[in-house]
């Protein structure tokens, strides 16, 4: 059978012993404070509060936000959010024509950056994250940068 030795004073399992019968307390070997728990599935990294053994908690998952994407994800992706339709999105990627939605905020903007933003999101073959249009867009919509990272990351598994 499977024990976790426990120090009592520290709560943390210490090792991971198997005994053919139930050990005294403490265990053979180590000290007072020391005690050993039956079972089957403790490891290493669990802990003891003070009645039961306690399993590590789960690392959260962290996604890491893409630093590029395609056209094809970037349209495809604002299409799925319901941004610009699935023939604008067809369109873009198919022949670079801007979808009408991102065509509006493009006139919004200063009159100097306009032809710059058409150039870009008509013939860009990826989308950088951090690209100040990028940020511009997103700003557009009021988006916010955790906003942005998950079309990024949404749009990377297309």
């Amino acid at each position: 059978m499977r024990y976790g030795i426990i120090d009592t004073v520290a709560k943390t399992v210490i090792n991971v012993i198997d005994y053919d019968i139930a050990p005294t307390n403490p265990p053979p070997g180590f000290e007072a404070g020391i005690i050993a728990v039956q079972s089957d599935l403790v490891g290493p990294d669990w802990t003891w509060n003070g009645a039961d053994l306690v399993p590590p908690v789960a690392a959260p998952i962290v996604l890491l936000v893409p630093q590029s994407i395609s056209d094809r994800q970037f349209f495809q992706q604002l299409a799925v959010q319901g941004i610009i339709t699935n023939d604008d999105a067809l369109a873009a990627v198919k022949t670079g024509t801007l979808p009408s939605a991102l065509q509006t905020l493009i006139t919004q903007l200063p009159t100097e950056q306009q032809f710059s933003a058409q150039m870009l999101f008509s013939g860009a073959t990826t989308f950088e994250r951090t690209h100040p249009m990028t940020i511009a867009i997103g700003t557009a919509y009021g988006w916010t940068p955790g906003q942005i990272d998950a079309l990024f990351q949404a749009a990377a598994v297309l």
